[in-house]
């Protein structure tokens, strides 16, 4: 089978690690995720602008930004975002590559109805116009009342399992998804380019640094208090389209003069890398300079003349005041998993579980509650069932939110392997499995052991219980396995059998 090369191009539905390209991987492509979380359309044509390799050889190109298209221009400066829209299209559609495009779910409160209405209306119009295929999960959601079960997650993207179901048959379907269309384009697009602060000028060294974090590193240029930066001749006569930028907590504005005369004001308290939109055309010349008194400049991305021309594009009233009609053979959405079933699944679940689960805790509470109220007691008694009913309700909201560490001791590979060799002793035909299997819990351990967890093992409530599952025969038994096994070129796996005697020896004499 054919290993596929996809590319994952938008905003943080794409970039969540545990989704699509979870899903994608899981199904043996080969991803590169060049994705970032709060990106609207100017962001992916900067990401276009600087990854043209990757892109040119990928065999699928999945991208989605329409969530950040609405929360960018959320009932303002509407025609722009199409200006911006379109000019993405374009570029994606000169790479010639099979595009398929993700309308995802618009479930942010503070966003307009109408917002994400004409929103998805220029999407669809674009996705016909160029020929991409498409999957719209947006109004999968919106003719199915799903907006609340969607927002369960965290209130803007789905939960993770739903996004691997899509991605996963996304690659079962590759071969379907079809090349753009021939487009006779009368429209004049702009040149885009891509000035990082180096190619400026007046630049002061010491104020390059690096800025990394696991996912992402970009070398900055912080402009401060009495510096200022300008451009080359090179960039004469193209206009300023969108920021690229890293601040720290102290950011600044950064302030575009000529002149002397501030002619516009750009500000951002986002605290991660990003690019934003220009909502000014702003003519680079000699005399334009950027002042700041902390402001951390990744890049500058500009546009030829040609981007003034485009006001007078498709007539915007037009597409957004009409039904958009796609062509059936480029709609995917039939790829989504019927979520009302897992919905439903999911809400009876939680009718019998969340009960249950709460019980022991409002057994507890309610007993406490009674030593409270009972009048035979002393102070210090008093202070001391106030303590405990306290740390009861401290440790059931930390289970609630995130989990015992007795099921995450579980997940453990030596934990996993040593119940399934003790499982294969009930079969024959389980023992002959036995190699696979491993292999199969190994390789499929690997994909999951990246998941970050915001609390240590130790800091669970229920950390004797986890302490008490390493010592285990089963956890024991996978731990000494993997021990030999990364001691293969001494003999380690030959002893095993040897070791795994005297650990059962060992192990049931102390239970006699």
């Amino acid at each position: 089978m054919k290993k596929y090369k996809v590319v994952l191009l938008g905003d943080s539905h794409l970039f969540i690690e545990n989704g699509y390209f979870r899903g994608l991987t899981n199904k043996g492509v080969d991803v590169q995720n060049l994705s970032l979380s709060g990106s609207p359309s100017i962001n992916i044509i900067f990401t276009i602008l600087r990854n043209k390799q990757v892109l040119q050889e990928a065999d699928l190109i999945i991208y989605s930004s329409n969530n950040n298209d609405a929360n960018f221009f959320n009932g303002v400066d509407e025609e722009l975002n199409f200006k911006f829209l379109h000019c993405l299209y374009n570029e994606l559609y000169m790479l010639e590559k099979k595009i398929l495009v993700l309308i995802a779910p618009m479930t942010h409160d503070f966003l307009k109805v109408e917002t994400c209405e004409y929103v998805e209306k220029l999407h669809k119009f674009l996705i016909q116009y160029y020929g991409f295929n498409f999957i719209n999960i947006y109004n999968y959601y919106k003719d199915l009342d799903l907006k609340e079960f969607h927002a369960r997650y965290d209130g803007a993207h789905d939960f993770g399992f739903l996004m691997r179901e899509i991605s996963e048959k996304i690659v079962e379907n590759i071969e379907k998804i079809k090349m753009p269309n021939k487009v006779k384009n009368k429209i004049s697009f702009p040149v885009f380019k891509d000035c990082n602060a180096r190619k400026m000028l007046n630049l002061n060294q010491n104020n390059i640094s690096a800025k990394y974090n696991s996912r992402k590193k970009e070398e900055v240029y912080t402009i401060c208090s009495g510096n200022f930066v300008n451009f080359t001749n090179d960039f004469y006569n193209h206009y300023i389209v969108g920021i690229s930028f890293w601040n720290s907590d102290d950011c600044d504005r950064l302030i575009f003069k000529r002149y002397d005369e501030e002619i516009y004001e750009f500000y951002s308290d986002y605290k991660w890398l990003a690019c934003y939109p220009i909502r000014k055309d702003i003519l680079v010349d000699e005399k334009l300079k950027l002042q700041s008194n902390n402001f951390s400049l990744v890049s500058i991305v500009l546009a030829t003349s040609e981007w003034l021309n485009l006001e007078n594009l498709e007539n915007f009233n037009n597409i957004i005041n009409k039904d958009m009609e796609i062509d059936k053979d480029l709609d995917f959405s039939y790829l989504i998993p019927n979520v009302a079933w897992y919905k439903e699944i999911i809400d009876e679940y939680c009718s019998v579980m969340d009960p249950r689960k709460a019980q022991p805790y409002l057994d507890e509470i309610s007993k406490l509650k009674t030593i409270i109220n009972d009048n035979c007691f002393n102070e210090e008694d008093l202070k001391q069932a106030k303590k405990e009913l306290e740390e009861v309700k401290s440790e059931n909201q930390f289970l609630l939110n995130f989990g015992r560490a007795s099921d995450r001791v579980k997940k453990h590979l030596a934990y996993k392997i040593g119940n399934a060799i003790i499982d294969s002793k009930n079969s024959f035909m389980n023992m002959i499995l036995l190699p696979f299997t491993i292999l199969h819990l190994y390789y499929t351990h690997k994909l999951t052991k990246d998941i970050k967890y915001e609390y240590k093992l130790e800091q669970y409530p229920d950390y004797q219980e986890c302490l008490k599952i390493k010592k285990f025969y089963s956890y024991k038994l996978g731990e000494l396995l993997i021990k030999c096994s990364k001691n293969y070129y001494g003999g380690g796996l030959i002893t095993f059998p040897y070791k795994a005697y005297k650990l059962h020896k060992k192990y049931f004499k102390k239970l006699k």
